[in-house]
C-alpha cells in the first residue's frame, strides 16, 4: 500500500520530491526507462573519450534495494534478457567496438592500424579491506601485500592486485562473472541480495597509434609520428546506505553495514569539501577511507566522472531518498579538469613542435619590422604597424561610405531621368486651354512628393549597406479601384512595384491621382497618342487636359468629387480598422470571460441529532406500516376463503331445494293419480282410501317440513349472502389500503434512503473535520514540544551565562595586571579578551542550538511518519479482506443485500481513513523537507583562528560545559520516561 512519492517534470531534467521540494541534474531518469538509454545518454561518451585518451569513473550510489547492481551491471545473472543488460557489459561491448571500428578505418585509410591493450581489474572493499575478486586461489590472506600507491602525476594505482590482459568481449565478461560470484553479498530485511562490500571493475587501456605533425613548418607537413595514449576506466558499485533499525541487522551483519556506513561517510565528506567554493583552501580527506584513496583521482582529479543517484520512489523510504539526492547535488558542483594521458616522450616533442611553431612566428614578425629591439635590448612594436593598422581600419569606413553614396549617385541619376523624361510628357500634353490651375496643382503635389522620395531613398541606402546582414524585404500595394470596367486598362498601367518605402509613397499617390481622373468617362481623348506614352501612368491621366471644352467649372467640380470620394475612402478605411480592432477586442473579452467563469456550490450543514431522532422515528412508521399491511393481508385472505364456502354452499342448497320441489311436484301428481283412480272405483273399500290418503298427507306433510326447513336455511343463506355482500365491500377497502399503505411504505423507504445518504455526507464531513482538528492538535503538540525544547536550551544557556559572569568576575579579582606585574607585552603580541571569547562562543552556541533543535524536529517527524505508514499498510491490508469479502457476497446468490451495504460503507470509511493518513504522512514530507532545505539550513559558524592560548582553552572549555549539561539534560529525560 505505498504510494510514489517522487515525480519527474516532462522534458526537464528534474526530479520533484512531495511535491515541495525540486533537485535538478544533469540528466534524470522516470521508472519507465530502460539500461539501453541510460547507458546512451551517461556513459556511451565515456567510453569515446577513453578511447582517445581520457580517464572516466561512473560511481553508482543509492540505499539499499534501490537498484545499483541492476543499473552497473556487476551482479552474476544466469540469465538476462538483452534490454535488462548493465552499464558494465554494454561498456565493454561498446569498448571493442570502437576499437575495431578505428582499426579498420587505419587499414582504409593506408595507415597502420594502432595498437590497443586492455587490462582489467576487479576489487571490492569489505570492512574497509581490498580483497582481489580475480585471484580465488587465497582467501582473506589476499588483502596481505595490497598497498595503495600515488605515482608523481598524481595518479592512484593499487600495488598487488591481479592484473588481466583481455583481448575480447568474452574474456571480458568471463572476468566480470568471475568476480562478480567471488563478491560478498548477505541478505538483510530489506533486501535479500544486498551487497556487502563496495566493488570497483577497472579498465586500463592503452594503444600506440600514428598522429599527423600539427606544424606550419613545410618541411613538417604530412609527415606522421607514433604516441602512446593510456585510460583508466573505473565502473564503482557501491554498497548501499542503511540504517540499522530498517534494515534489523545485527552481529556480522551489523559490523559490515557500519563499515559501509563509515566509507560512505568519507565519501560524502570528500564530495562536500570538493563541491563547496568556501572550503576550496581547506584539506580534502582523501585518506579518512580507503574507498575515497581509491577515488581520489575519480573524484578531484584528471577523470571524467559520472555519479548514478538510484533512489526508491516509495514513501516509505522517503528519508533516505531525500539523503540520497542531496548526497548527489552536492557531487554535482564538483569541476574536474581532464587532460589526455600522452606518454611523456609524446608529450615532450608537441610541447617543442608547437615552441618552434611559436619562434618562427617571432621571427617572422621580426623580418617584416613588426617588432624591433630597442638600444636597451627590450622588444617593442613597430610605430609603423601600429600606423599600417589604423590606415586599414580607415580605409574599410571609406569603402563603406564609397559604396553607399555610389548606390545614391545611381539612384539620383535613374530619379532625374523620370524626371526628365515627365518634364517632356507634361509640356507635350499641355496644349490645352482652361486646365492650367489643375496642372500646376498636380504638379506642385509631384515635385513635393519627388522631393520627399529622393531624401528617403538616400536615407535608405545608406541604412541598407550599413546593415548588410539583413537582407531587402519587397513590399507591394495592391490597389482596389472602385471604377467602372472602362478604368481596368489604365489600372493596369499603373507605376510599377516598388522597392523601397519612397517608391511605395510615390506609388500610392500617383495611383490615387490616375483613379480620380480616369472616373471623367464624358471627356474623350481627341489627340492620338503613342503607345509608348500611353503607358506612362502620368500620361495616362494627364491626357484629359488636351481636350479644348475642359472648363475651368468641370475642374473645380472634379477635384471637389476627388476629395470628398477620399474622403469617403478614408471614412471607410476607419470603419473597417474600428471593426476589427473591436472584433478582436470581443474576442478577447469573450475568452477572458470564459476563462474567468467559475462555479460556486452552497454548503449546507445539518445537526447529527436531528438526522438520528428522523431515522429512528422513520424506523417506527416502517415497522408499524408492515405489521398492518400483513394483517390485513391476513384477513383479506380469510375473508376470501369464507367466501368461497358461501358460495359453494349457496349452489348446494340451490341444488337440494330444486331436488325437494321436484319431489314435492312429483307426489303431488302421483296422489292425484291416485285420487283420480280411487274416483273411478266407487266399489274400494273406504279403510283402503283412507290410509292411502293419510299415508300421502303424512308424506306431503313431511316434504312440507322439509320446505320448511330449506325455507328457514334460504334464509340463513340470503343473510349470509348479504353478510358476503357486506365483506365484498370490506375487502375492497381493505385491498385498497393495504395499496396505500404499500405506496406509503415505498415512499418511507425512499425518505429513508434518502435520509441514509445525507447522514452519511453528514458523517464524511464530520470525519473530515476531526481529522482536521488532530491534525491541528498535533501540529499544536508539535510546537509546545518545540517551544519547551526552545525554553529548556534558554534556561541552559541563562544559567550558563551566569556561570560565566561569575568566573569572569573572579578571574578578573584574582589575577594582577601585566603592568602592575612588571610584564610588558611585546608590540605583536595579542591578549586576551573575554569579550571577544564570549561573542565567539555565543554564536557557535547559537548555532549548535538551532541545529539541535532542528534535528529533534526531524527525529519527531520521521517517527511520526513511520508510524503513520504501518498504520496505513494494516489499513490497507483490511480494505484488501473486506473488498475480498464484498466480491464474494456480490457472486453469492443467497447473498443479504444489507450484509454488502455494511460492506461498502466500511470499505468507503476505511478508504477515508486512507486519504486521512496520506495527507499526515505528506504533511510530515512536506515539514522534514521544510527543515532540511539548505535555504533555511543553519550553517555553522566557521572557527576563526584561535588567537591567544587562553581563548582556545575558554572555548574548550564552554564546550566541555555544554557537553555535560546537554547529557545531564538527556540522563534526565530517560529517567523521567522509565519511571512513568
Amino acid at each position: 500500500m505505498c504510494r510514489i512519492c517522487t515525480s519527474v517534470t516532462p522534458g526537464e531534467p528534474q526530479i520533484t520530491l512531495s511535491s515541495d521540494r525540486s533537485f535538478t541534474y544533469d540528466y534524470v531518469f522516470d521508472m519507465c526507462c530502460d539500461q539501453e538509454e541510460v547507458y546512451t545518454t551517461c556513459v556511451g561518451k565515456l567510453v569515446e573519450g577513453a578511447l582517445e585518451g581520457y580517464n572516466a569513473t561512473v560511481l553508482a550510489y543509492g540505499q539499499t534495494g534501490s537498484g545499483k547492481t541492476y543499473t552497473m551491471g556487476t551482479g552474476f545473472e544466469v540469465e538476462t534478457q538483452e534490454h535488462q543488460v548493465g552499464i558494465l557489459p554494454r561498456a565493454i561491448r561498446h569498448l571493442y567496438t570502437g576499437i575495431k571500428d578505428r582499426i579498420q578505418n587505419a587499414r582504409q585509410n593506408g595507415e597502420p592500424p594502432p595498437e590497443f591493450k586492455v587490462d582489467a581489474q576487479f576489487m571490492e572493499l569489505y570492512n574497509d579491506e581490498i580483497i582481489d575478486l580475480l585471484d580465488p586461489t587465497q582467501g582473506y590472506l589476499r588483502t596481505k601485500g595490497i598497498k595503495i600507491h600515488e605515482d608523481h602525476n598524481g595518479s592512484i594505482y593499487v600495488k598487488g592486485m591481479t592484473q588481466q590482459t583481455v583481448t575480447s568481449v568474452a574474456e571480458a565478461l568471463n572476468l566480470l562473472r568471475q568476480g562478480a560470484l567471488s563478491r560478498t553479498t548477505g541478505a538483510t530485511q530489506m533486501n535479500s541480495q544486498s551487497s556487502r562490500s563496495h566493488a570497483i571493475f577497472t579498465l586500463l587501456i592503452k594503444q600506440q597509434r600514428l598522429v599527423k605533425i600539427e606544424d606550419d613548418d613545410p618541411e613538417n607537413s604530412g609527415k606522421s609520428e607514433f604516441a602512446t595514449l593510456s585510460a583508466k576506466f573505473h565502473f564503482v558499485d557501491l554498497a548501499g546506505s542503511e540504517r540499522l533499525k530498517r534494515t534489523q541487522a545485527t552481529g556480522e551483519r551489523a559490523r559490515e553495514g557500519i563499515s559501509i556506513n563509515a566509507g560512505l561517510l568519507a565519501l560524502g565528506n570528500v564530495i562536500s569539501a570538493l563541491g563547496d567554493k568556501t572550503k576550496k583552501a581547506l584539506h580534502v580527506p582523501y585518506r579518512d577511507s580507503k574507498l575515497t584513496r581509491l577515488l581520489q583521482d575519480s573524484l578531484g582529479g584528471n577523470s571524467q566522472t559520472v555519479m548514478i543517484a538510484c533512489i526508491s520512489p516509495s514513501d516509505s523510504d522517503f528519508m533516505e531518498t531525500l539523503n540520497t539526492l542531496n548526497y548527489a547535488n552536492r557531487a554535482r558542483n564538483i569541476k574536474n579538469k581532464v587532460v589526455v594521458n600522452q606518454d611523456k616522450s609524446s608529450r615532450t616533442i608537441a610541447l617543442l613542435r608547437q615552441h618552434i611553431q611559436e619562434l618562427q612566428i617571432e621571427l617572422l614578425e621580426y623580418k617584416q619590422g613588426k617588432r624591433l629591439v630597442s638600444a636597451d635590448g627590450v622588444e617593442v612594436v613597430n610605430d609603423m604597424c601600429h600606423e599600417n593598422t589604423l590606415l586599414q581600419a580607415e580605409a574599410n569606413n571609406l569603402r563603406t561610405r564609397l559604396k553607399a553614396m555610389q548606390e545614391t549617385i545611381d539612384a539620383l541619376t535613374k530619379k532625374n531621368t523620370q524626371l526628365l523624361a515627365e518634364k517632356a510628357t507634361n509640356a507635350w500634353m499641355n496644349c490645352g486651354e482652361g486646365n492650367s490651375d489643375v496642372t500646376e496643382i498636380i504638379t506642385g503635389y509631384l515635385k513635393e512628393i519627388q522631393e520627399l522620395q529622393a531624401k528617403l531613398l538616400e536615407s535608405e541606402a545608406l541604412c541598407q549597406q550599413l546593415r548588410k546582414t539583413t537582407s531587402r524585404q519587397q513590399q507591394s500595394v495592391v490597389l482596389s479601384p472602385t471604377t467602372s470596367d472602362n478604368n481596368e486598362d489604365c489600372t493596369e498601367m499603373s507605376l510599377p512595384k516598388p522597392r523601397s518605402a519612397c517608391e511605395l509613397n510615390r506609388g500610392v499617390s500617383g495611383g490615387v491621382i490616375h483613379r480620380r481622373y480616369n472616373t471623367l468617362h464624358e471627356f474623350p481623348i481627341r489627340k492620338k497618342i503613342p503607345s509608348s506614352r500611353a503607358k506612362d501612368p502620368a500620361f495616362s491621366y494627364g491626357a484629359g487636359d488636351c481636350d479644348h471644352n475642359f472648363s475651368f467649372s468641370d475642374t473645380s467640380n472634379l477635384i471637389a468629387e476627388a476629395k470628398m470620394d477620399l474622403s469617403k475612402d478614408l471614412e471607410i478605411l476607419s470603419r473597417r480598422e474600428k471593426r476589427e480592432k473591436n472584433g478582436n477586442d470581443e474576442s478577447l473579452g469573450d475568452g477572458a470571460d470564459s476563462e474567468n467563469s467559475d462555479n460556486e456550490g452552497n454548503n449546507s450543514s445539518i445537526e447529527s441529532s436531528d438526522t438520528e431522532e428522523a431515522e429512528s422515528q422513520y424506523g417506527l412508521e416502517l415497522a408499524e406500516l408492515t405489521t398492518e399491511i400483513s394483517i390485513k393481508q391476513k384477513l383479506i385472505e380469510e375473508l376470501e376463503r369464507s367466501q368461497q364456502k358461501l358460495h359453494s354452499m349457496k349452489q348446494h342448497y340451490e341444488e337440494k331445494l330444486m331436488q325437494l320441489q321436484e319431489r314435492i311436484r312429483a307426489t303431488q301428481e302421483e296422489r292425484d293419480k291416485v285420487l283420480a283412480s280411487f274416483a273411478g272405483q266407487t266399489n274400494q273399500p273406504s279403510d283402503k282410501m283412507k290410509k292411502v290418503r293419510e299415508e300421502y298427507e303424512r308424506k306431503v306433510y313431511e316434504m312440507q317440513k322439509e320446505v320448511k326447513r330449506l325455507e328457514s336455511a334460504q334464509k340463513q343463506h340470503a343473510k349470509l349472502l348479504r353478510e358476503q355482500s357486506q365483506q365484498s365491500n370490506q375487502l375492497r377497502s381493505l385491498k385498497a389500503e393495504v395499496e396505500d399503505m404499500k405506496r406509503t411504505k415505498v415512499n418511507l423507504m425512499k425518505k429513508m434512503k434518502e435520509e441514509a445518504q445525507k447522514h452519511k455526507q453528514i458523517e464524511i464531513q464530520k470525519t473530515k473535520e476531526i481529522a482536521m482538528l488532530r491534525k491541528e492538535s498535533r501540529r499544536r503538540e508539535n510546537q509546545i514540544r518545540t517551544l519547551q525544547a526552545e525554553n529548556r536550551v534558554k534556561e541552559a544557556v541563562l544559567r550558563r551565562r551566569n556561570e560565566e559572569v561569575t568566573a569572569l568576575r573572579t578571574r578578573a579579582k584574582g589575577v594582577m595586571s601585566q603592568k602592575a606585574a612588571g610584564r610588558v607585552p611585546s608590540a605583536n603580541s595579542v591578549t586576551f579578551s573575554p569579550k571577544v571569547a564570549k561573542s565567539k562562543w555565543s554564536l557557535i552556541e547559537k548555532n549548535i542550538n538551532k541545529v539541535k533543535v532542528n534535528k529533534k524536529a526531524i527525529a519527531v517527524f520521521e517517527k511520526d511518519m513511520e508510524r503513520l505508514i504501518n498504520e496505513r499498510e494494516s489499513l490497507g491490508k483490511e480494505l484488501e479482506q473486506m473488498i475480498r469479502k464484498r466480491d464474494l457476497l456480490r457472486l453469492s446468490r443467497n447473498a443479504n443485500p444489507n450484509e454488502i451495504q455494511d460492506l461498502e460503507e466500511q470499505i468507503e470509511a476505511g478508504q477515508a481513513n486512507m486519504d486521512y493518513i496520506q495527507e499526515s504522512i505528506s504533511e510530515c514530507q512536506h515539514n522534514i523537507i521544510e527543515i532540511e532545505d539548505p535555504k533555511t539550513e543553519v550553517e555553522l559558524l566557521q572557527l576563526q583562528s584561535v588567537n591567544t592560548l587562553d581563548e582556545g582553552k575558554y572555548l574548550i572549555e564552554k564546550l566541555y560545559s555544554l557537553l555535560l549539561a546537554e547529557t545531564f539534560s538527556r540522563t534526565s529525560d530517560l529517567n523521567l520516561a522509565l519511571r512513568i
